[in-house]
């Protein structure tokens, strides 16, 4: 506001840091110094490095993923409804009482898209129409809010999209970039975000350059920070993305444990061979629609099982206990929450992580039969 600046800052070490800052029109800059002290938080994920499957935190430490969604609770159809304040307000609550109360540890949401429709999005806009040289700071505000509460409560955000939308009018490459800048700056600093896809099932709408060409830059402006967060892109992870794709991210849906019994596919493209070494969440893995939507796990039966399958090929599933038929949330996103796959699902997190030596499992395709249903 005013002559005010505010640069966000999230250090790795303790100790005394120092500063210096000068301006491009001449005015007398400064310097300063600040305290760095222990605090409680696990930092920035990072690539395991006893595992390149998993994650470890910043501390060093392994990060045993126990994934739940939310991305549809709050914003309905992919990100395109209202960010109100009363909608922000409940989901945090659920933040609290649905993922961090009950032990998971990673969570899936969806930002705002840049989207045409009447809805808030990113930047200011009067009914459909947009005003590029404006962001809706109120909009940026209650993203804030949402990543404080799951800092707060060492839970780790990744977004299942948020950065274009699928049918809309993209900003130019101009407003694009001013948008990619400004998200690195103000929200990429958050220890406990990452992942930044481009959007959902982004080769509908673009190539793998294009998809590139949006993730290169904000990797460079992420690339400033002590500890970058690692990047994604919602279920392709093309050999192409060997610069800038740190995990993949991934749909194959499991009803039974054979269906998820895999490190390295999926649909919608799969994992390029580049990353089958690299950590995969599976996204969409374990949906439990008691519809059957898409072929997804209908019941708490097949939730276990599709699960176990996930655990198995190495692979972190996400569940959710949402389904497409069930409206009512703010922003009319989804509201039920009587999966009956939830407590399997964390029964089989407990068990991996406290009975196995899960880190050292390795593929053993060649004893692997779909014939004879057999897996590894």
């Amino acid at each position: 506001t005013g002559n005010v600046w505010k640069l966000r800052f999230t250090p790795n070490e303790t100790g005394n840091w120092s500063y210096t800052y000068s301006w491009t029109d001449g005015t007398l800059g400064g310097s300063g110094t600040f305290n760095v002290v222990e605090g409680s938080l696990s930092g920035p994920l990072q690539i395991a490095s006893d595992k390149t499957w998993y994650f470890k935190t910043a501390r060093g430490n392994a990060f045993d993923a126990r994934g739940y969604s939310l991305h549809q609770y709050l914003e309905g159809k992919y990100g395109r409804s209202v960010f109100t304040q009363v909608a922000i307000d409940d989901l945090k609550d659920k933040i609290n009482t649905k993922v961090a109360d009950r032990g998971y540890n990673l969570l899936m949401v969806l930002w705002p898209m840049q989207t045409d429709s009447a809805g808030n999005h990113w930047w200011l806009h009067t009914g459909s129409v947009r005003d590029f040289s404006r962001f809706d700071i109120r909009v940026w505000k209650r993203i804030e809010q949402v990543l404080e509460t799951a800092k707060n409560r060492n839970v780790h955000v990744f977004p299942f999209a948020g950065l274009v939308d699928q049918e809309s009018a993209r900003p130019n490459d101009t407003e694009l970039g001013k948008f990619l800048r400004y998200y690195a700056a103000r929200l990429g600093v958050y220890p406990n975000h990452f992942g930044h896809s481009v959007t959902w099932e982004y080769q509908d709408i673009m190539g793998h350059s294009d998809a590139t060409n949006i993730m290169t830059p904000l990797q460079n402006y992420l690339n400033n920070l002590p500890t970058p967060p690692l990047l994604s892109v919602h279920d392709h992870s093309n050999n192409s993305f060997t610069g800038w794709l740190d995990f993949s991210m991934r749909q194959l849906q499991s009803r039974s444990v054979f269906d998820g019994n895999i490190h390295g596919g999926g649909i919608q493209g799969g994992v390029g061979s580049a990353f089958t070494e690299m950590p995969i969440i599976g996204s969409e893995d374990i949906w439990e629609y008691q519809s059957g939507d898409f072929g997804q796990p209908r019941n708490g039966t097949e939730v276990r099982r599709g699960a176990w399958g996930v655990m198995m090929a190495g692979v972190m599933p996400i569940y959710n206990e949402t389904g497409l038929s069930d409206s009512g949330a703010p922003a009319g996103g989804r509201s039920n929450f009587s999966g009956q796959g939830q407590p399997e699902v964390r029964r089989m997190f407990d068990f991996f992580y406290s009975k196995t030596r899960y880190r050292q499992y390795q593929k053993l395709n060649s004893l692997v039969s779909s014939a004879s249903r057999q897996i590894a």
